[in-house]
């Protein structure tokens, strides 16, 4: 069976009732200008209201909760406006209702000053992200900004000016993310006021170009720059790549190729760099063979073939290279399974997303020769049918395969006897997720658990099943103790509404520590 909820700790009962506290003392706030026609004196009332809240939380909330309290007061702030606006009537006072929502907007302010290190837009909705953006100037303590896609492309200079000041005092910022928005001016005010800058990402940000350059250059710390979609040209990236020397991701970059060819060309630095991280597309044979000796230390490689064919063994001499995710490539004919038979020992993370030739021997080959693989997806995949016994495979298996495998993410249509082979030998497989074309049943799961009972098993997401039904969940609870999500049983077809009830029913008044809210999340790991 499940293992019970754990009791909440008093820490986090008193962080919670801190969002509570605030949203209790709204209507004290409003009673204050009820009344009152003059919008200079309402809006001076409510600022000052504000700032008592916002001292007093400061005074009696420990500096390192303030963090975690500013999100439970957020969240309880999302909460009461989400619950207003259902109360608007078509006989309810609009000016009433204007002037409440506007108290409840205000009250985003009550955790934003100086004492904030992290904050992410992009988690709150647009009517709190309005005040967030408005009181950038008080959060100068931030390490970590992400302001998520702003306006979404339609800018303003209201914004920018927000943003501009906002920035020019967070001395600390060591983080930034801003899609869609930024321009060359937000970085050089980066560059000019953020000494220990180590992250940009200004994905889709169009008007950020090769005037950024020499900005950027200045940002000795830099790790990770994110330029996707932006009018960075092929020579500024080079420039990039080769005058950072902290440099190691720089996120996804289909013209990597070309970058590679300009600075093996040029007489700019040649290398090795420091890169780490390479996402990429159509890299053929000598393009491969230049990266392997411009970055050696490449740790992590996402390579999506369209047009080209390449060796892929090419790859065996990074010998850093943990992580691999390949896209529309051919199993064989791109020699992957040269490249996982010499260097698949080090091997933790493989993605495969529509790979051609795979067949059953493909799983013997990623079982013998990947033994510290912890992570495995089969995305759209073309396997091909088992002709052979489940148990009989071309390739000689060696003792315990996948037995380091931790998480499998399937999505693709094939013979149950692929995902009941991988999981028969992963004892120690944490999270399952299944597509909706994975054909597995009740008989599979007994299948399954018969060899491997999954003991350390904590999420399994099964987006669709014909029988699966709640023998197969008491199954799967009685066998898998570690159990703390069992997802998507709404598209199981043996579970009916009544039963799928049922069991919620038993699993508050157990106490049960055990997830089954609906997810359906198709994307990919």
């Amino acid at each position: 069976m499940p293992k019970f909820r754990d009791v909440r700790s008093l820490k986090t009962l008193s962080l919670k009732s801190v969002g509570s506290l605030v949203v209790h003392m709204t209507p004290t706030i409003i009673s204050k200008f009820r009344h009152s026609k003059d919008p200079e004196k309402i809006m001076g009332s409510l600022q000052r209201s504000i700032d008592r809240l916002n001292e007093t939380l400061v005074a009696y909330v420990p500096y390192y909760l303030h963090e975690t309290m500013a999100v439970e007061v957020l969240e309880a702030v999302k909460v009461l406006i989400e619950k207003k606006r259902k109360t608007c009537y078509y006989n309810y006072s609009m000016s009433h209702f204007l002037t409440e929502m506007n108290v409840l907007v205000s009250l985003t302010e009550v955790v934003l000053n100086h004492r904030l290190r992290n904050i992410d837009f992009s988690r709150w909705p647009k009517i709190m992200r309005y005040v967030l953006y408005k009181n950038l100037g008080k959060m100068s303590g931030l390490e970590v900004l992400n302001l998520g896609s702003c306006t979404g492309g339609w800018r303003t200079s209201e914004f920018d000016k927000y943003i501009l000041d906002g920035i020019r005092i967070m001395r600390n910022l060591r983080s930034i993310c801003l899609c869609f928005d930024c321009s060359d001016l937000v970085i050089q005010t980066v560059s000019e006021n953020c000494p220990f800058i180590q992250s940009i990402d200004v994905t889709s940000s169009g008007c950020v170009t090769d005037r950024s350059i020499p900005c950027l250059l200045n940002c000795k710390q830099l790790k990770e720059l994110q330029l996707h979609r932006t009018s960075v040209s092929v020579s500024g990236l080079a420039k990039l790549i080769s005058g950072l020397p902290r440099l190691q991701n720089i996120g996804k970059c289909d013209e990597f190729r070309h970058i590679i060819v300009y600075i093996y060309q040029s007489e700019i630095n040649c290398g090795p760099f420091e890169l780490r991280n390479i996402q990429t597309r159509d890299l053929s044979t000598e393009s491969l063979r230049l990266l392997v000796e411009m970055f050696p230390k490449v740790e992590y490689i996402s390579l999506f073939h369209d047009m080209q064919v390449a060796d892929l063994s090419v790859l065996v001499s990074l010998v850093r290279l943990r992580e691999l995710k390949l896209l529309s490539c051919a199993f064989y004919g791109d020699s992957l399974k040269q490249l996982l038979e010499i260097a698949g020992r080090n091997f933790t993370h493989i993605h495969l997303e529509h790979v051609e030739e795979m067949d059953f021997n493909v799983l013997g080959v990623i079982g013998n020769y990947c033994p510290k693989l912890k992570s495995l997806v089969f995305y759209n995949c073309d396997l091909r049918s088992a002709l052979v016994a489940n148990n009989r495979i071309l390739e000689p298996l060696q003792a315990h395969p996948f037995y380091n495998l931790e998480r499998i993410f399937w999505v693709v249509d094939s013979s149950t006897s692929y995902l009941e082979f991988i999981l028969s030998h992963a004892v120690n497989i944490r999270y399952i997720h299944l597509g909706s074309s994975s054909g597995i049943t009740h008989s599979s799961m007994v299948n399954i658990l018969r060899i491997n009972p999954m003991k350390h098993l904590e999420e399994l997401r099964v987006l669709y099943s014909s029988d699966m039904n709640m023998r197969t969940v008491e199954l799967l609870l009685a066998s898998c103790t570690s159990l703390k999500v069992l997802s998507e049983l709404e598209s199981w077809q043996g579970i009916s509404i009544e039963e799928l009830n049922s069991f919620r029913h038993q699993i508050k008044s157990s106490n049960f520590d055990l997830d089954i809210s609906p997810t359906l999340s198709f994307s990919s790991c």
